[in-house]
């Protein structure tokens, strides 16, 4: 017999959810932030993972109000009770986002393209075919994400030594991929704040939406993020330490499971 999947949360207690969601998600973030002020980076590094993980959650409240729908005990128990939870907070919006173009027409592909090149959003495809596809390494590395937020809390003895996240990485090194995390987490969430007040924007760059879009501040703090992850600056500087951290950890030197 096949359990039925109940509402486990209403859609009228949704915009209730939301508000006390994105409350909490800015205390991470802010904890974050003046941990990284501070020089604390591995403590700096896991809050903004659990930040990534909590902006997933609110990302489906905020599709749920959008939509006018109930959440299911199935899809909430993805992201909150099972073992596989945390890869679930991490990797489901990835997932979601290339299944979204998987029936997706050419030129509705074509339109959105567009909008996001005119607004200078870095997350453009070149084509169809690139949107539908995986890409092994951002999956790889998203899946990481959980063994780098443990070793920044915990120790552990792995390969006859003693080993963490402080241990493993120099100092000039945390604080570079301290940095990404605390900023891309930002991005996410100012990203899902936005796309939540503006629900209808016209690719028209003489519309009303399209004006009072591209006129919100959180649009222009999440345009001020992205032009600074896509600068040859940020590239030059970071790319190879940040890539270093991720490699240690898809090679299987740390692992707490």
């Amino acid at each position: 017999m096949v359990k039925e999947d109940k509402i486990l949360i209403p859609y009228s207690d949704l915009e209730n959810g939301f508000n006390q969601g994105r409350d909490q998600i800015e205390i991470l973030l802010n904890s974050c932030e003046s941990l990284y002020n501070s020089g604390i980076f591995p403590t700096s590094i896991s809050l903004a993972i659990i930040a990534l993980e909590e902006i997933s959650k609110l990302k489906l409240i905020r599709d749920k109000i959008i939509r006018k729908e109930d959440i299911h005990e199935k899809e909430w128990k993805e992201f909150t009770a099972y073992r596989e939870a945390h890869d679930n907070k991490i990797l489901k919006p990835h997932h979601d986002a290339r299944k979204k173009f998987q029936n997706m027409t050419e030129d509705k592909f074509n339109l959105i393209n567009q909008f996001k090149m005119d607004i200078d959003d870095p997350s453009f495809y070149n084509s169809l075919t690139q949107a539908k596809t995986e890409n092994p390494l951002l999956t790889k590395q998203l899946k990481t994400l959980k063994k780098i937020k443990e070793s920044c809390f915990y120790f552990e003895r792995n390969q006859n030594q003693w080993i963490s996240f402080h241990s493993l990485h120099n100092k000039k090194s945390q604080k570079k991929f301290a940095y990404l995390m605390k900023q891309t987490s930002w991005l996410y969430f100012k990203s899902v704040l936005l796309y939540f007040r503006h629900r209808k924007i016209s690719t028209d760059k003489n519309s009303q939406s399209y004006k009072r879009f591209v006129s919100d501040p959180l649009f222009q703090e999440t345009k001020k993020i992205n032009k600074e992850f896509k600068s040859r600056k940020f590239q030059q500087e970071n790319t190879t330490a940040i890539l270093e951290v991720f490699k240690k950890y898809m090679n299987g030197i740390l692992d707490f499971s």
